[in-house]
């Protein structure tokens, strides 16, 4: 800085400079080109070092990269699975123009939607996964809002798991909520009334006989593939069938899977993927598919892929015989 001030004392006015007017001296367009000049040269110098490094070393880069890519698909496959949820509860409401208080208006549309006179039942009986087993401990107690209910899903200590409804006959506390397992009942948060296997209370603290005909619902509750399911029955009838054990599950493992949330009777989500006949018609071309037909090699190698749809009716001549027909 000194060699922009070179002299201390000004020639014309024959006085001192201060070190301020020094500091303005220097703000000249000498200055800011050097300034400038030396800047680059150390980004351009930062630059060339990094592209050097990378060159010299590449071979070692890429086996770190592999190593640390390899390490991640380990990891998310062994040890945290990877969850992937996507929302999509505004499918078949793009018409709603956007705003900040579009969701508000595509609630509504959903609450005012005509729903039609032959409308299926809200949830068909069967069994429903309301929990993972590997989520829930002994002794653990979790909270589960499904099929229009709220439930209490617990694990007693002979590690069966177990559900029932979530509040409490007495004065409806949410057992799920600050509920204790003990033995193999659950006890309310509030009062410390128990609940036995079967939902029938069986103690009431000051108590010496609980009182008779007082229980909670209990739900049909088995355990298969790593879930915990419950049997719903509109009728509340029991269980029509079971969950057959798969013992080649016992060779898979958990790898993730993927979650999309839609606004949907659960009808027709099966409904939609047996109907191959609608693929062409809403879903755009496949990335496959775009490139094969600018490359016809490409389906010698992969092959075309072909949809076929087979609708099967039965004929009242033939006693419910069916027959096929391709559409």
């Amino acid at each position: 800085m000194a060699s922009y001030c070179p002299n201390a004392v000004d020639s014309i006015l024959n006085k001192e400079l201060t070190f301020s007017e020094c500091q303005n001296a220097m703000k000249n367009k000498e200055f800011l080109r050097d300034f400038l000049l030396f800047n680059l040269n150390i980004i351009f110098n930062v630059i060339r070092t990094i592209f050097e490094f990378i060159f010299e070393n590449s071979g070692c880069l890429l086996f770190c990269v592999f190593v640390s890519f390899l390490f991640f698909v380990v990891y998310r496959s062994y040890v945290n699975p990877l969850l992937y949820k996507k929302e999509l509860t505004e499918i078949g409401f793009e018409h709603i123009a956007k705003g900040p208080d579009r969701d508000r208006r595509i609630s509504r549309a959903q609450a005012t939607r005509r729903m039609g006179n032959k409308i299926p039942p809200p949830y068909p009986n069967g069994w429903f996964a309301v929990a993972e087993s590997r989520e829930l401990k002994v002794g653990g107690v979790t909270a589960v809002d499904a099929l229009g209910q709220n439930l209490c899903v617990y694990r007693g200590e002979d590690g069966v798991a177990r559900c029932v409804d979530a509040y409490c006959p007495h004065l409806g506390a949410n057992l799920a909520v600050g509920g204790n397992v003990c033995g193999n009942c659950i006890e309310c948060p509030f009062h410390k009334w128990r609940f036995g296997e079967n939902g029938a209370c069986v103690s009431v603290p000051g108590v010496e006989n609980a009182p008779k005909g007082v229980s909670i619902k209990q739900w049909p509750t088995v355990e298969r593939d790593g879930a915990i399911w419950i049997w719903y029955d509109a009728e509340d009838r029991p269980p029509l069938w079971n969950i057959e054990e798969v013992p080649e599950l016992d060779h898979w493992g958990y790898r993730g899977r993927n979650e999309f949330i839609v606004s949907a009777h659960i009808q027709e989500i099966p409904e939609n993927g047996a109907d191959v006949a609608h693929l062409n018609a809403v879903h755009s071309p496949s990335l496959v598919s775009s490139l094969g037909e600018k490359y016809p090699l490409l389906y010698d190698l992969i092959g075309k892929p072909k949809l076929k749809n087979t609708l099967v009716i039965a004929s009242p001549a033939s006693q419910g015989e069916l027959l096929p027909t391709t559409g």
